[in-house]
Protein backbone atom coordinates (compact mmCIF):
# COMPACT_ATOMS: atom_id res chain seq x y z
CA UNK A 1 0.00 0.00 0.00
CA UNK A 2 3.01 2.41 0.78
CA UNK A 3 6.44 2.26 0.06
CA UNK A 4 8.37 0.82 2.56
CA UNK A 5 12.51 1.71 1.19
CA UNK A 6 12.89 4.94 2.75
CA UNK A 7 12.00 3.15 6.47
CA UNK A 8 16.23 3.32 7.84
CA UNK A 9 17.61 5.31 4.70
CA UNK A 10 19.55 7.59 7.12
CA UNK A 11 20.52 10.31 6.52
CA UNK A 12 17.80 11.03 4.00
CA UNK A 13 18.88 13.67 1.29
CA UNK A 14 16.58 15.91 -0.53
CA UNK A 15 17.94 14.75 -3.65
CA UNK A 16 16.38 11.13 -2.26
CA UNK A 17 13.31 13.08 -1.80
CA UNK A 18 13.28 14.81 -5.60
CA UNK A 19 11.05 13.79 -8.26
CA UNK A 20 12.14 13.57 -11.47
CA UNK A 21 9.86 14.64 -14.73
CA UNK A 22 11.04 14.41 -18.21
CA UNK A 23 11.15 17.27 -20.77
CA UNK A 24 7.21 16.33 -21.67
CA UNK A 25 6.65 16.60 -18.26
CA UNK A 26 5.29 12.85 -17.37
CA UNK A 27 6.49 11.83 -13.89
CA UNK A 28 9.68 9.19 -13.61
CA UNK A 29 8.77 6.07 -11.69
CA UNK A 30 5.40 4.38 -10.80
CA UNK A 31 2.92 7.00 -8.78
CA UNK A 32 2.40 4.18 -6.47
CA UNK A 33 6.04 4.12 -5.54
CA UNK A 34 5.63 7.81 -3.72
CA UNK A 35 4.27 8.87 -1.06
CA UNK A 36 0.85 10.85 -1.12
CA UNK A 37 2.31 14.11 -0.77
CA UNK A 38 4.31 17.11 -2.65
CA UNK A 39 6.31 20.25 -1.98
CA UNK A 40 6.72 22.45 -4.63
CA UNK A 41 8.91 25.91 -4.77
CA UNK A 42 9.15 27.57 -7.99
CA UNK A 43 9.57 31.67 -8.44
CA UNK A 44 7.59 33.84 -11.60
CA UNK A 45 8.69 37.31 -12.53
CA UNK A 46 6.27 39.83 -10.19
CA UNK A 47 3.81 41.05 -12.88
CA UNK A 48 3.73 44.88 -13.75
CA UNK A 49 -0.10 44.70 -14.09
CA UNK A 50 -2.68 42.20 -13.00
CA UNK A 51 -3.43 39.62 -15.40
CA UNK A 52 -6.30 40.08 -17.71
CA UNK A 53 -7.07 36.35 -17.24
CA UNK A 54 -6.51 33.70 -14.87
CA UNK A 55 -3.08 32.20 -15.14
CA UNK A 56 -2.51 28.17 -14.47
CA UNK A 57 0.87 28.06 -13.13
CA UNK A 58 1.25 24.61 -12.27
CA UNK A 59 -1.08 21.85 -14.25
CA UNK A 60 -0.42 18.80 -12.01
CA UNK A 61 -1.75 16.15 -14.21
CA UNK A 62 -2.99 12.67 -13.24
CA UNK A 63 -6.42 12.19 -15.50
CA UNK A 64 -9.38 13.42 -13.75
CA UNK A 65 -7.81 13.44 -10.63
CA UNK A 66 -5.07 16.21 -10.54
CA UNK A 67 -5.22 20.14 -9.56
CA UNK A 68 -3.65 23.27 -10.79
CA UNK A 69 -2.58 26.18 -8.84
CA UNK A 70 -3.36 29.31 -10.49
CA UNK A 71 -2.71 33.39 -10.65
CA UNK A 72 -6.29 34.67 -10.63
CA UNK A 73 -7.16 38.60 -12.00
CA UNK A 74 -6.70 39.88 -8.35
CA UNK A 75 -3.56 38.63 -8.06
CA UNK A 76 -3.86 35.68 -5.71
CA UNK A 77 -3.13 32.25 -5.28
CA UNK A 78 -5.65 29.61 -6.26
CA UNK A 79 -5.50 25.48 -5.70
CA UNK A 80 -8.30 23.98 -7.49
CA UNK A 81 -8.92 20.66 -8.47
CA UNK A 82 -8.46 19.55 -12.37
CA UNK A 83 -12.13 17.65 -12.12
CA UNK A 84 -14.53 20.48 -11.82
CA UNK A 85 -12.59 23.17 -10.92
CA UNK A 86 -13.98 23.28 -7.40
CA UNK A 87 -11.22 25.87 -4.98
CA UNK A 88 -9.00 23.81 -2.35
CA UNK A 89 -7.91 27.40 -1.01
CA UNK A 90 -7.02 30.52 -2.25
CA UNK A 91 -5.05 33.28 -0.45
CA UNK A 92 -5.96 35.98 0.75
CA UNK A 93 -4.00 38.97 0.41
CA UNK A 94 -3.56 39.86 -3.35
CA UNK A 95 0.53 38.92 -4.35
CA UNK A 96 0.63 41.00 -7.11
CA UNK A 97 1.91 44.08 -8.19
CA UNK A 98 4.63 44.86 -5.58
CA UNK A 99 7.82 46.16 -5.92
CA UNK A 100 9.94 43.36 -5.92
CA UNK A 101 11.45 41.75 -8.85
CA UNK A 102 10.53 38.15 -7.95
CA UNK A 103 7.71 36.04 -6.21
CA UNK A 104 8.66 33.02 -4.38
CA UNK A 105 5.85 30.40 -4.46
CA UNK A 106 5.83 26.88 -2.18
CA UNK A 107 3.39 24.55 -2.20
CA UNK A 108 2.65 21.77 -0.17
CA UNK A 109 -0.16 19.30 -0.33
CA UNK A 110 -0.99 15.76 1.22
CA UNK A 111 -3.49 13.37 0.77
CA UNK A 112 -3.84 11.23 3.46
CA UNK A 113 -6.62 8.56 1.73
CA UNK A 114 -5.32 8.77 -1.61
CA UNK A 115 -4.48 5.21 -1.83
CA UNK A 116 -7.04 4.15 0.10
CA UNK A 117 -10.43 6.22 -1.10
CA UNK A 118 -12.13 3.29 -2.25
CA UNK A 119 -12.51 2.37 1.05
CA UNK A 120 -16.14 2.73 2.73
CA UNK A 121 -14.66 4.94 5.84
CA UNK A 122 -12.42 6.79 3.54
CA UNK A 123 -14.48 10.18 4.86
CA UNK A 124 -13.76 9.44 8.43
CA UNK A 125 -10.86 11.31 10.72
CA UNK A 126 -8.31 10.28 8.45
CA UNK A 127 -8.97 13.18 6.07
CA UNK A 128 -7.69 15.09 9.10
CA UNK A 129 -5.03 14.25 8.58
CA UNK A 130 -4.89 16.43 4.90
CA UNK A 131 -3.07 19.47 4.26
CA UNK A 132 -2.55 22.59 1.56
CA UNK A 133 -0.55 24.98 2.12
CA UNK A 134 0.65 27.74 0.23
CA UNK A 135 4.09 30.29 1.14
CA UNK A 136 4.64 33.38 -0.96
CA UNK A 137 8.15 34.64 0.09
CA UNK A 138 8.76 32.65 2.74
CA UNK A 139 5.39 33.61 4.53
CA UNK A 140 2.24 31.32 4.94
CA UNK A 141 -0.58 33.02 3.36
CA UNK A 142 -3.06 29.91 3.81
CA UNK A 143 -3.43 26.77 5.15
CA UNK A 144 -6.64 24.50 5.02
CA UNK A 145 -7.10 20.48 6.00
CA UNK A 146 -7.60 19.38 2.40
CA UNK A 147 -10.65 16.89 2.95
CA UNK A 148 -10.71 15.94 -0.87
CA UNK A 149 -9.97 12.20 -1.17
CA UNK A 150 -10.35 12.16 -5.19
CA UNK A 151 -7.22 14.62 -5.42
CA UNK A 152 -3.38 12.71 -6.27
CA UNK A 153 -1.77 15.39 -5.31
CA UNK A 154 1.63 13.58 -7.10
CA UNK A 155 1.35 14.06 -10.59
CA UNK A 156 1.81 11.74 -13.26
CA UNK A 157 2.08 14.75 -15.89
CA UNK A 158 3.34 18.03 -14.74
CA UNK A 159 3.36 21.56 -16.73
CA UNK A 160 4.34 24.91 -15.19
CA UNK A 161 3.53 28.29 -17.13
CA UNK A 162 6.57 30.32 -18.53
CA UNK A 163 6.74 32.65 -16.28
CA UNK A 164 8.01 29.60 -13.68
CA UNK A 165 11.42 29.38 -13.10
CA UNK A 166 13.82 27.54 -10.23
CA UNK A 167 10.68 25.06 -9.85
CA UNK A 168 11.75 22.47 -7.54
CA UNK A 169 9.38 19.18 -6.87
CA UNK A 170 9.94 16.62 -3.91
CA UNK A 171 8.05 13.73 -2.73
CA UNK A 172 7.58 15.34 1.30
CA UNK A 173 5.29 18.40 2.86
CA UNK A 174 8.41 18.66 4.97
CA UNK A 175 9.48 22.66 3.92
CA UNK A 176 11.61 22.80 7.33
CA UNK A 177 14.21 20.36 5.30
CA UNK A 178 14.66 22.53 2.67
CA UNK A 179 15.24 25.73 5.38
CA UNK A 180 17.75 23.82 7.74
CA UNK A 181 21.39 23.44 7.51
CA UNK A 182 22.64 19.76 6.74
CA UNK A 183 26.48 19.89 8.56
CA UNK A 184 28.31 17.63 9.78
CA UNK A 185 29.29 16.62 12.92
CA UNK A 186 26.46 16.61 15.75
CA UNK A 187 24.29 13.77 17.15
CA UNK A 188 23.74 10.40 15.29
CA UNK A 189 21.35 8.72 14.87
CA UNK A 190 20.16 5.14 14.90
CA UNK A 191 16.95 3.62 13.10
CA UNK A 192 18.37 0.00 12.65
CA UNK A 193 17.22 -1.56 15.40
CA UNK A 194 14.16 -3.80 14.51
CA UNK A 195 10.99 -1.76 15.90
CA UNK A 196 12.42 1.76 15.42
CA UNK A 197 10.37 4.38 14.06
CA UNK A 198 11.03 6.08 10.65
CA UNK A 199 13.21 9.30 11.59
CA UNK A 200 15.73 11.35 10.42
CA UNK A 201 17.85 14.68 10.87
CA UNK A 202 19.61 17.78 10.19
CA UNK A 203 22.25 19.50 12.21
CA UNK A 204 23.23 23.05 12.63
CA UNK A 205 26.70 23.76 13.47
CA UNK A 206 25.61 27.49 14.36
CA UNK A 207 23.49 26.78 17.01
CA UNK A 208 24.45 23.18 17.62
CA UNK A 209 20.83 22.39 17.86
CA UNK A 210 20.21 19.09 15.96
CA UNK A 211 16.52 18.84 14.10
CA UNK A 212 15.00 15.71 14.35
CA UNK A 213 11.84 14.73 12.08
CA UNK A 214 9.34 12.09 12.38
CA UNK A 215 8.11 9.91 9.66
CA UNK A 216 9.18 9.98 6.01
CA UNK A 217 6.23 9.32 5.07
CA UNK A 218 4.78 12.75 6.92
CA UNK A 219 1.29 13.16 6.40
CA UNK A 220 0.39 9.31 8.43
CA UNK A 221 -0.88 9.30 11.87
CA UNK A 222 2.18 7.43 13.00
CA UNK A 223 3.76 10.48 12.25
CA UNK A 224 3.35 11.00 15.82
CA UNK A 225 5.08 8.26 17.16
CA UNK A 226 8.93 8.57 17.30
CA UNK A 227 11.04 5.39 18.54
CA UNK A 228 14.89 5.79 17.91
CA UNK A 229 18.68 6.16 19.48
CA UNK A 230 20.82 9.32 19.28
CA UNK A 231 24.44 9.00 20.44
CA UNK A 232 25.33 12.69 21.49
CA UNK A 233 27.32 14.75 23.49
CA UNK A 234 24.63 16.24 25.61
CA UNK A 235 22.66 18.89 23.58
CA UNK A 236 19.08 20.13 22.20
CA UNK A 237 17.13 17.93 20.06
CA UNK A 238 14.11 20.33 17.95
CA UNK A 239 11.38 17.62 17.27
CA UNK A 240 9.35 18.11 14.06
CA UNK A 241 6.06 15.76 14.72
CA UNK A 242 2.81 15.84 13.23
CA UNK A 243 0.77 18.38 13.79
CA UNK A 244 -3.72 17.32 13.83
CA UNK A 245 -5.26 21.07 13.64
CA UNK A 246 -2.38 22.96 15.05
CA UNK A 247 -2.01 20.60 18.11
CA UNK A 248 0.87 18.41 19.23
CA UNK A 249 -0.10 14.39 18.60
CA UNK A 250 3.25 13.71 20.30
CA UNK A 251 3.55 16.69 23.33
CA UNK A 252 6.61 15.11 25.67
CA UNK A 253 9.72 12.63 24.82
CA UNK A 254 11.47 10.28 27.31
CA UNK A 255 14.70 8.82 26.90
CA UNK A 256 16.06 5.43 28.24
CA UNK A 257 19.73 3.51 27.88
CA UNK A 258 18.14 0.34 28.29
CA UNK A 259 14.35 0.29 27.04
CA UNK A 260 13.16 -0.63 31.11
CA UNK A 261 13.89 2.57 32.96
CA UNK A 262 12.30 5.70 31.22
CA UNK A 263 12.18 9.10 32.17
CA UNK A 264 10.70 12.37 30.91
CA UNK A 265 13.44 14.50 28.74
CA UNK A 266 13.68 18.40 30.01
CA UNK A 267 11.41 19.90 27.56
CA UNK A 268 12.53 23.67 26.73
CA UNK A 269 9.96 24.75 23.99
CA UNK A 270 7.13 23.52 22.90
CA UNK A 271 7.10 25.55 19.62
CA UNK A 272 9.46 26.96 17.12
CA UNK A 273 10.25 30.18 16.19
CA UNK A 274 6.95 30.16 14.13
CA UNK A 275 4.97 29.32 16.71
CA UNK A 276 4.46 25.53 15.19
CA UNK A 277 4.21 22.06 17.19
CA UNK A 278 8.23 21.68 16.93
CA UNK A 279 9.07 20.87 20.46
CA UNK A 280 12.83 21.65 21.96
CA UNK A 281 14.11 19.28 24.63
CA UNK A 282 18.02 18.51 25.87
CA UNK A 283 19.26 15.15 25.73
CA UNK A 284 22.29 14.54 28.37
CA UNK A 285 25.53 13.07 27.04
CA UNK A 286 25.46 9.54 26.06
CA UNK A 287 23.46 6.96 24.10
CA UNK A 288 19.47 7.40 24.52
CA UNK A 289 16.72 5.54 23.20
CA UNK A 290 14.51 8.46 22.71
CA UNK A 291 10.17 7.99 22.48
CA UNK A 292 7.27 10.07 22.16
CA UNK A 293 5.77 7.31 24.73
CA UNK A 294 7.42 4.77 26.85
CA UNK A 295 7.60 1.82 24.29
CA UNK A 296 6.08 -1.33 24.81
CA UNK A 297 7.16 -3.07 21.43
CA UNK A 298 8.03 -6.99 20.43
CA UNK A 299 10.76 -6.82 22.42
CA UNK A 300 8.95 -5.94 25.60
CA UNK A 301 5.83 -7.97 25.02
CA UNK A 302 8.45 -11.15 24.51
CA UNK A 303 10.07 -10.18 27.99
CA UNK A 304 6.30 -9.83 29.43
CA UNK A 305 5.66 -13.83 28.14
CA UNK A 306 8.38 -14.52 29.24
CA UNK A 307 7.87 -13.38 32.49
CA UNK A 308 4.52 -14.63 33.18
CA UNK A 309 3.63 -16.99 30.66
CA UNK A 310 4.60 -20.07 32.35
CA UNK A 311 3.83 -19.33 36.01
CA UNK A 312 0.85 -21.12 37.50
CA UNK A 313 -2.42 -19.68 36.24
CA UNK A 314 -1.11 -17.92 33.79
CA UNK A 315 -0.99 -19.01 29.75
CA UNK A 316 -0.18 -17.19 26.35
CA UNK A 317 -2.28 -18.78 23.60
CA UNK A 318 -2.16 -17.42 19.94
CA UNK A 319 -5.19 -16.67 18.49
CA UNK A 320 -4.06 -15.61 15.20
CA UNK A 321 -1.83 -13.18 13.17
CA UNK A 322 -1.55 -10.19 11.97
CA UNK A 323 -1.64 -9.34 8.52
CA UNK A 324 1.56 -9.45 8.05
CA UNK A 325 1.88 -12.87 9.80
CA UNK A 326 2.57 -12.01 13.29
CA UNK A 327 1.25 -13.68 16.32
CA UNK A 328 -1.41 -12.33 17.69
CA UNK A 329 -1.30 -13.60 21.48
CA UNK A 330 -3.33 -13.55 24.38
CA UNK A 331 -3.24 -13.58 28.03
CA UNK A 332 -4.60 -15.39 30.93
CA UNK A 333 -3.79 -14.82 34.04
CA UNK A 334 -6.32 -16.48 37.17
CA UNK A 335 -9.27 -18.96 36.78
CA UNK A 336 -12.04 -16.92 38.42
CA UNK A 337 -15.17 -16.47 38.34
CA UNK A 338 -15.38 -12.48 37.54
CA UNK A 339 -14.14 -11.98 33.83
CA UNK A 340 -11.93 -9.16 32.82
CA UNK A 341 -10.95 -8.32 29.00
CA UNK A 342 -8.39 -5.69 27.78
CA UNK A 343 -7.58 -4.70 24.43
CA UNK A 344 -4.35 -2.68 24.33
CA UNK A 345 -3.04 -0.89 21.46
CA UNK A 346 -4.99 -1.16 17.87
CA UNK A 347 -3.01 2.08 17.20
CA UNK A 348 -0.02 3.14 16.48
CA UNK A 349 3.24 1.91 19.52
CA UNK A 350 2.36 5.19 21.31
CA UNK A 351 -1.59 3.72 22.34
CA UNK A 352 0.41 0.83 23.86
CA UNK A 353 0.87 2.58 27.07
CA UNK A 354 -1.89 0.88 28.64
CA UNK A 355 0.39 -2.82 28.35
CA UNK A 356 2.39 -1.06 31.25
CA UNK A 357 -0.64 -0.79 33.59
CA UNK A 358 -1.14 -4.24 32.31
CA UNK A 359 1.97 -4.95 33.79
CA UNK A 360 1.90 -4.27 37.52
CA UNK A 361 -1.76 -5.84 37.09
CA UNK A 362 0.23 -9.07 36.75
CA UNK A 363 2.47 -8.48 39.03
CA UNK A 364 -0.06 -8.72 41.38
CA UNK A 365 -1.81 -11.66 40.44
CA UNK A 366 1.71 -13.51 40.56
CA UNK A 367 2.45 -12.05 44.08
CA UNK A 368 -1.51 -13.05 45.07
CA UNK A 369 -3.07 -16.83 44.77
CA UNK A 370 -6.23 -15.22 46.31
CA UNK A 371 -6.80 -13.32 42.75
CA UNK A 372 -6.43 -15.69 40.60
CA UNK A 373 -8.99 -17.48 42.60
CA UNK A 374 -11.69 -14.79 42.07
CA UNK A 375 -10.62 -13.20 38.79
CA UNK A 376 -9.72 -14.41 35.19
CA UNK A 377 -7.78 -11.85 33.38
CA UNK A 378 -7.44 -11.80 29.64
CA UNK A 379 -5.64 -9.12 27.72
CA UNK A 380 -4.13 -8.96 24.15
CA UNK A 381 -1.04 -6.74 24.28
CA UNK A 382 -1.14 -5.25 21.98
CA UNK A 383 -3.50 -6.18 18.91
CA UNK A 384 -1.43 -4.33 16.25
CA UNK A 385 1.36 -6.36 16.30
CA UNK A 386 2.92 -5.11 12.45
CA UNK A 387 3.28 -1.82 14.51
CA UNK A 388 4.82 -3.75 17.70
CA UNK A 389 7.05 -5.44 15.29
CA UNK A 390 8.12 -2.84 12.92
CA UNK A 391 7.73 0.42 14.92
CA UNK A 392 4.65 1.14 11.86
CA UNK A 393 1.57 3.51 12.29
CA UNK A 394 -1.46 3.52 13.30
CA UNK A 395 -2.98 1.39 10.61
CA UNK A 396 -1.87 -2.29 10.11
CA UNK A 397 -0.58 -3.16 7.05
CA UNK A 398 -3.09 -3.09 4.76
CA UNK A 399 -4.08 0.24 5.64
CA UNK A 400 -7.04 -0.04 7.50
CA UNK A 401 -7.18 1.24 10.99
CA UNK A 402 -8.64 -1.55 12.75
CA UNK A 403 -10.40 0.88 15.19
CA UNK A 404 -12.83 0.94 13.07
CA UNK A 405 -13.17 -2.15 11.67
CA UNK A 406 -15.19 -4.58 13.94
CA UNK A 407 -18.36 -4.91 12.29
CA UNK A 408 -17.66 -4.68 8.33
CA UNK A 409 -14.21 -4.61 6.76
CA UNK A 410 -12.82 -7.01 9.08
CA UNK A 411 -9.00 -7.23 9.56
CA UNK A 412 -7.25 -10.26 10.66
CA UNK A 413 -6.40 -8.35 14.13
CA UNK A 414 -9.82 -8.08 15.01
CA UNK A 415 -11.54 -10.98 13.46
CA UNK A 416 -8.70 -12.76 15.77
CA UNK A 417 -10.62 -10.80 18.79
CA UNK A 418 -14.13 -11.87 17.72
CA UNK A 419 -13.39 -15.24 16.87
CA UNK A 420 -12.15 -16.26 20.49
CA UNK A 421 -14.51 -14.28 22.23
CA UNK A 422 -17.92 -16.19 20.59
CA UNK A 423 -15.82 -19.35 20.36
CA UNK A 424 -14.83 -19.86 23.62
CA UNK A 425 -18.27 -18.48 25.25
CA UNK A 426 -16.30 -16.11 27.66
CA UNK A 427 -18.40 -13.03 28.43
CA UNK A 428 -16.57 -10.20 30.11
CA UNK A 429 -18.11 -8.78 33.32
CA UNK A 430 -15.59 -6.00 32.26
CA UNK A 431 -14.02 -4.78 28.95
CA UNK A 432 -11.39 -1.98 28.56
CA UNK A 433 -10.37 -0.86 25.10
CA UNK A 434 -7.07 0.82 26.04
CA UNK A 435 -5.85 4.02 23.80
CA UNK A 436 -3.40 6.70 24.21
CA UNK A 437 -4.54 9.97 23.18
CA UNK A 438 -1.35 11.38 23.68
CA UNK A 439 -2.69 15.40 24.69
CA UNK A 440 -5.48 14.36 27.33
CA UNK A 441 -5.12 16.59 30.11
CA UNK A 442 -5.65 13.22 32.14
CA UNK A 443 -6.35 10.03 31.48
CA UNK A 444 -9.88 9.87 29.81
CA UNK A 445 -12.99 7.53 30.01
CA UNK A 446 -15.41 7.34 27.26
CA UNK A 447 -18.45 6.08 27.87
CA UNK A 448 -22.22 5.04 26.54
CA UNK A 449 -24.78 7.49 27.96
CA UNK A 450 -27.90 5.04 29.31
CA UNK A 451 -29.93 5.63 26.53
CA UNK A 452 -27.39 4.16 24.23
CA UNK A 453 -27.52 0.77 27.03
CA UNK A 454 -30.83 0.68 27.49
CA UNK A 455 -31.25 0.20 23.32
CA UNK A 456 -29.30 -3.07 23.72
CA UNK A 457 -29.26 -4.47 27.16
CA UNK A 458 -33.35 -5.27 27.17
CA UNK A 459 -34.22 -6.16 30.57
CA UNK A 460 -30.59 -5.75 31.99
CA UNK A 461 -30.32 -2.37 31.45
CA UNK A 462 -30.64 -0.56 34.36
CA UNK A 463 -28.49 -3.39 36.17
CA UNK A 464 -25.96 -2.60 33.53
CA UNK A 465 -26.36 1.20 33.46
CA UNK A 466 -25.45 1.26 38.03
CA UNK A 467 -22.60 -1.06 37.24
CA UNK A 468 -21.14 1.14 34.50
CA UNK A 469 -21.68 4.45 36.67
CA UNK A 470 -20.07 2.48 39.72
CA UNK A 471 -17.06 1.05 37.71
CA UNK A 472 -16.33 5.23 36.86
CA UNK A 473 -16.63 6.23 40.08
CA UNK A 474 -14.16 3.98 41.41
CA UNK A 475 -11.97 4.38 38.81
CA UNK A 476 -11.73 7.87 39.82
CA UNK A 477 -11.10 6.98 43.41
CA UNK A 478 -8.84 4.26 43.07
CA UNK A 479 -7.13 5.70 39.45
CA UNK A 480 -7.68 9.26 39.43
CA UNK A 481 -9.55 9.12 36.15
CA UNK A 482 -11.86 11.78 37.35
CA UNK A 483 -15.56 12.55 36.68
CA UNK A 484 -14.94 15.32 34.78
CA UNK A 485 -12.79 13.95 31.94
CA UNK A 486 -15.26 10.91 31.71
CA UNK A 487 -17.39 11.42 28.64
CA UNK A 488 -20.46 10.26 26.61
CA UNK A 489 -19.43 9.06 23.71
CA UNK A 490 -21.69 8.14 20.51
CA UNK A 491 -22.16 4.98 19.32
CA UNK A 492 -20.71 4.37 16.11
CA UNK A 493 -20.97 1.00 14.37
CA UNK A 494 -17.36 0.71 13.55
CA UNK A 495 -15.27 0.30 16.96
CA UNK A 496 -14.45 -2.52 19.66
CA UNK A 497 -16.43 -0.69 22.32
CA UNK A 498 -19.39 -0.53 20.08
CA UNK A 499 -18.81 -4.42 19.25
CA UNK A 500 -18.91 -5.39 22.39
CA UNK A 501 -21.93 -3.29 23.61
CA UNK A 502 -24.10 -5.24 20.89
CA UNK A 503 -22.29 -8.64 21.92
CA UNK A 504 -22.35 -8.69 25.33
CA UNK A 505 -24.75 -6.07 26.18
CA UNK A 506 -24.59 -6.88 30.29
CA UNK A 507 -21.22 -6.55 30.37
CA UNK A 508 -19.59 -3.13 31.95
CA UNK A 509 -17.39 -1.20 29.37
CA UNK A 510 -15.34 2.11 28.47
CA UNK A 511 -12.72 2.65 25.95
CA UNK A 512 -9.90 4.52 28.12
CA UNK A 513 -7.79 7.61 26.11
CA UNK A 514 -4.65 7.22 28.27
CA UNK A 515 -2.54 10.74 28.48
CA UNK A 516 1.34 10.84 28.20
CA UNK A 517 1.65 14.49 29.66
CA UNK A 518 -0.31 14.85 32.86
CA UNK A 519 -2.60 12.82 34.66
CA UNK A 520 -4.43 13.20 38.50
CA UNK A 521 -3.03 11.96 41.57
CA UNK A 522 -5.81 11.20 43.84
CA UNK A 523 -3.53 10.46 46.73
CA UNK A 524 -1.83 13.91 46.37
CA UNK A 525 -4.95 15.48 45.17
CA UNK A 526 -3.81 17.27 41.90
CA UNK A 527 -1.95 16.62 38.64
CA UNK A 528 1.15 15.05 38.09
CA UNK A 529 3.76 14.55 35.11
CA UNK A 530 3.20 10.36 33.06
CA UNK A 531 5.69 8.20 34.48
CA UNK A 532 6.59 5.29 34.88
CA UNK A 533 5.97 5.31 38.43
CA UNK A 534 2.47 6.85 37.53
CA UNK A 535 1.17 3.82 35.00
CA UNK A 536 2.65 1.22 38.00
CA UNK A 537 0.09 3.02 40.48
CA UNK A 538 -2.42 2.59 37.94
CA UNK A 539 -2.26 -0.78 37.92
CA UNK A 540 -2.35 -0.97 41.42
CA UNK A 541 -5.44 1.08 41.45
CA UNK A 542 -7.05 -1.02 38.65
CA UNK A 543 -6.33 -4.16 40.76
CA UNK A 544 -8.70 -2.14 43.42
CA UNK A 545 -11.38 -1.37 41.30
CA UNK A 546 -12.11 -4.92 40.33
CA UNK A 547 -12.44 -6.31 43.43
CA UNK A 548 -14.47 -3.76 44.24
CA UNK A 549 -16.85 -4.52 41.34
CA UNK A 550 -16.40 -8.16 42.22
CA UNK A 551 -17.49 -7.48 46.00
CA UNK A 552 -20.86 -5.43 44.81
CA UNK A 553 -21.54 -8.41 42.42
CA UNK A 554 -21.73 -11.30 44.67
Amino acid sequence: MYPAGWKNQMPLTSEQMKLHFDKNGTLQGEQDSFYPEIYISFKIPVPENLPEEELVLIDAISGSNGWQCILTMQGRIRLVKRSDGTIILETRPAIGILDIPELHIELLLSNIVWPLRSIEWQNDDPLDYSRAEVFVNDRMLSDINMREPDIAVVPLCLKTAGVCFDVEIYNTVRRALFMLPDDPGGPVLDTEFPDASRAFGRYDSKTGIYHLFTGAEFIRSDSYWLFCRLTTSGGQIRVYPTEFDGAPMAPVYFRSRDRKTWVRCKQLDCTDESGRNRPLIYLPEGTWYLSTSIPFMKQEQELLFEKFGKLPDFEVAEIGKSTLGHPISLLRAGHGEYRIFFIIGQHSPMEMLGCHILVAMLEQFAADPALRERFTLYAIPPLNMDAAVSGGDGWNSLGWNTNRCWFENLQPETRAVEDFLRQSGFYPDIFIDWHAGGVWRGHTVLYYDDEIVRKYADDKAEKTIALNKMFRSLLEKECGFRHSEQFSFPYRNCCAHDWVLVNFPESVSVTVELSVTTCFDPEKNHYIKVDQESLYRYGAGMIRVICAMEENCK
